[in-house]
């Protein structure tokens, strides 16, 4: 895989939502698909409905950021954090934590770095948000690639500790 650390990642906007609602699904199609789960089109579109108004509020509101890698007009990768309030831990007494999700890069266009890329983008937001911790809930596929990174596994949830 190449780590192209010039590629330009963009941040997205409410026009955007619909092919980050794409990607969602996209994703979520592929990770049922290779554990042999049957996908129900009324769950999925629900899930869409549900995923469109969720991003729209959160980028209106700030609780979300989402980036997006683009090959001519073509958006070929996408991916998104929405801060959450937890419970502050030893390790970090914030209770502002991001979740990273909906990294979705499409089929022809990976093994680019582009899914790294938006992770690192969000990694490096987060930092100058001043939030510690980036979780992250990883698919097979994507388990090798945060692990890399620095994310810490427990179980299919992921953790990574910014400093």
């Amino acid at each position: 895989m190449e780590d192209k650390t010039d590629i330009p990642v963009h941040s997205a906007t409410i026009r955007n939502v619909p092919i980050l609602v794409d990607h969602h699904r996209k994703m979520f199609e592929e990770i049922w698909s290779a554990r042999g789960l049957e996908i129900d089109s009324n769950q999925f579109q629900a899930m869409d409905k549900s995923h469109s108004k969720k991003m729209c509020e959160e980028l209106l509101n700030g609780t979300c950021k989402a980036w997006m890698i683009l090959q001519g007009n073509e958006i070929v990768a996408s991916g998104a954090i929405t801060i959450n309030s937890m419970t502050p831990i030893p390790r970090d007494p914030s209770p502002k934590v991001a979740y990273l999700h909906s990294v979705f890069t499409e089929p022809e266009y990976r093994k680019r770095g582009f899914g790294k890329r938006i992770t690192m983008t969000a990694i490096e937001y987060c930092k100058s948000q001043g939030i510690k911790r980036l979780t992250l809930n990883a698919s097979d596929a994507g388990r090798p690639i945060y692990e890399k990174i620095g994310f810490l596994a427990n179980g299919n949830s992921m953790t990574l500790f910014i400093e």
